[in-house]
């Protein structure tokens, strides 16, 4: 949708089944073999033997569609799909896995929010929150994409394992990566995605809210006092310094951060909007996958 500060769209990006598998895992292999989209994977540290749905974009070129796995350290399988299904084939395949399964229950859902084309690109807005884990992954290996280059750059708040998590990156050079062809007229592609598991995936909406209350534009600059832009800059790139604040000091700073002082929100409030328009429609989304597969 074409906001005031460029395109932001807002989609259901994952769903995620677990169950209980009740065929043996020989008998398993042979199922999957009549399945030929599902290919079988070569790894070999996994525990048991796992598949990827593949859907061909081009000469050596597949996307994926759906994995089907075991969850490390337990019995339960998943299968994960984009429920971006293009064909009744796709949609079939993927039923009769999920009835391979019983005690079948929704486990995750991610929700994305891209920004493409924006007023204010380049990977420059962070995210906040006290007590909650910051890490940041850099792959300095420059990437060539219809004459666009760029350092692959991931910013995570949470943890991977957590019933939250949220990860904010350059989804143009991602696709570069990844050999993807990406239409010319986008210039600029940042995704920011909210994992959710277990009881959170219920809670998209509040879930989505908190997240971008906290996507936030660090423009210091226009503060006035020296000091509260040098300390606001620690809190935002120098967590591992602002850690070493008084109790006090941390406290002013993260008023700041709250009450967006020295913070430009234009991201996430018009993001809010385009959300709050497709509630409705993520939710159907969700409903009729569930329904479908007979888990609502």
């Amino acid at each position: 949708m074409q906001t005031e500060i460029g395109r932001i769209d807002v989609r259901l990006d994952r769903i995620t089944l677990t169950g209980n598998l009740k065929i043996t895992n020989q008998e398993l292999e042979n199922v999957m073999s009549e399945m030929p989209d599902w290919q079988l994977q070569p790894d070999y540290k996994a525990d048991c033997p796992w598949w990827r749905l593949e859907r061909y974009i081009s000469d050596e070129v597949y996307e994926t569609v759906a994995v089907f796995m075991k969850n490390k350290f337990q019995n339960s399988w998943r299968i994960d799909t984009s429920n971006h299904l293009k064909n009744d084939e796709e949609k079939r395949s993927i039923i009769r896995i999920v009835m391979l399964m019983n005690n079948v229950h929704l486990t995750r859902i991610d929700i994305a929010f891209d920004f493409i084309n924006c007023k204010y690109a380049g990977m420059r807005h962070v995210l906040i929150k006290p007590g909650t884990t910051n890490t940041n992954y850099k792959d300095l290996q420059e990437v060539d994409f219809h004459g666009r280059s760029g350092a692959f750059e991931t910013k995570y708040l949470g943890k991977r394992r957590s019933l939250s998590m949220v990860r904010y990156y350059d989804k143009l050079v991602e696709q570069a990566k990844a050999h993807v062809s990406v239409p010319e007229n986008i210039e600029s592609w940042e995704r920011l995605e909210l994992q959710l598991r277990g009881d959170r995936s219920s809670q998209w909406v509040e879930q989505s809210e908190k997240m971008l209350d906290l996507f936030k534009l660090p423009e210091v600059e226009k503060l006035d006092n020296v000091t509260d832009k040098v300390n606001l800059l620690i809190l935002t790139e120098h967590p591992e310094i602002f850690k070493e604040f008084n109790k006090q000091k941390k406290a002013k700073y993260r008023k700041m951060y709250r009450e967006n002082q020295g913070m430009n929100i234009e991201y996430a409030k018009n993001a809010e909007k385009v959300f709050f328009e497709n509630i409705p429609k993520i939710q159907n989304e969700i409903d009729d996958f569930l329904a479908k597969l007979g888990q609502k």
